[in-house]
């Protein structure tokens, strides 16, 4: 086994063990966090060799940036994987280029045959004002 898929093995391991440490720290679009820190969204689809999809992100209100992250899930949901590849990703009209996450995150999700319900944000760490 390479040093990479160790690397990516032991960094997957760590991911898991942050969600497991933290359940009750899951935002969805019942909680009621209206608070800083910084959070962790991720695809509860851990079948990628090459990727582990996460993002770390940081908000002075996490339960409005939850349902901000969600929309653009969302908005992205209602495209066909033929639609979303022209309008992001072609070469001469790339709307975003594929740096927008919601992009990536989306990308990844479509790729990878995840569904929303696959889509999880937990708080890593709150900040006090």
């Amino acid at each position: 086994m390479s040093n990479r898929v160790k690397d990516i093995n032991q960094f997957k391991h760590q991911v898991k063990e942050l969600i497991k440490d933290n359940p009750h720290k899951k935002v969805t679009p019942h909680t009621k966090y209206k608070i800083s820190g910084i959070y962790m969204i991720y695809i509860d689809h851990f079948t990628n060799e090459e990727v582990v999809p996460i993002y770390i992100g940081q908000s002075k209100d996490i339960q409005r940036r939850y349902k901000q992250h969600y929309s653009e899930i969302l908005a992205l949901n209602r495209l066909s994987y033929d639609e979303y590849e022209r309008y992001f990703f072609s070469k001469g009209s790339s709307f975003y280029e594929g740096n927008f996450k919601s992009c990536k995150i989306f990308k990844y999700m479509l790729e990878n045959n995840c569904t929303l319900q696959d889509f999880h944000m937990i708080i890593l760490d709150e900040v006090r004002r």
